[in-house]
């Protein structure tokens, strides 16, 4: 990332900060990496724990 992308995302979440839906989502976004439509079509069903690495995961939805 550049100093330019980093600063509109931090102006973005502050904007934001007050939308706590929008807020989450572009959260998961920038932290895990995942696209749009990951996200959007995934559900809770799609989520498991890994137990080696004891860390939540979310399965592969597909486009």
């Amino acid at each position: 990332m550049n100093i330019t992308s980093d600063f509109m995302g931090e102006e973005m979440m502050y904007y934001y900060k007050d939308y706590p839906i929008n807020h989450a989502l572009l959260t998961m976004l920038a932290m895990t990496r995942l696209r749009v439509q990951e996200i959007s079509k995934s559900s809770w069903g799609d989520v498991y724990l890994d137990s080696l690495s004891v860390h939540y995961r979310l399965r592969g939805v597909g486009i």
